[in-house]
């Protein structure tokens, strides 16, 4: 009978690590903070860290219109918010990583930044459209590790500044 328990109980260790691998495939869930420039304007910002759920604005509030910037990697003009996210510590690839807002997928080569003190940031600086008000942000940081989600949320009442028009830019 002891025999049993212990074949039983070594059968399901083994069916434990062949399905979870021994290697540690999930890594803390970093906060979100505004990113350094406030991208998006003077927004008020709230991050939940037990549901990952980011707001930005409030009744009264304006998010910013910002025109292309290829210096900034900004292909298409658009109202933006900016937000940054710590790397996870450890010795991760993150150059094997992938990020996805929305459905656009972006490489965390082009996002991941070292800033002050050595630690690495991913700074991201999306469009966000009047009409949508709840938007989902996946990170994974390194291959083979889990995903990582995020929710972005513009609250309600916040208003969206229009394209301004130049007219000193019309043929005279």
């Amino acid at each position: 009978m002891k025999f049993l328990k212990y074949s039983f109980l070594l059968a399901l260790v083994i069916v434990c690590f062949s399905l979870c691998g021994c290697q540690d495939k999930n890594l803390i869930q970093p906060n979100i903070e505004r990113d350094n420039y406030n991208t998006g304007g003077n927004l008020t910002f709230v991050y939940d860290e037990i549901s990952h759920v980011a707001t930005f604005g409030g009744e009264g509030e304006v998010v910013q219109f910002y025109e292309e910037d290829i210096a900034k990697g900004w292909d298409e003009k658009g109202n933006r918010i900016g937000f940054q996210i710590a790397m996870p510590k450890g010795d991760i690839e993150y150059k094997t990583g992938s990020a996805y807002f929305e459905d656009k997928k972006l490489n965390l080569n082009d996002i991941v930044k070292l800033q002050e003190g050595q630690n690495m940031i991913a700074i991201f600086q999306p469009i966000i459209k009047k009409d949508k008000e709840k938007y989902t942000l996946k990170i994974t940081w390194e291959d083979g590790k889990n995903e990582q989600i995020y929710h972005i949320v513009i609250a309600s009442g916040t208003y969206f500044m229009e394209q301004t028009f130049d007219d000193s830019k019309l043929e005279k």
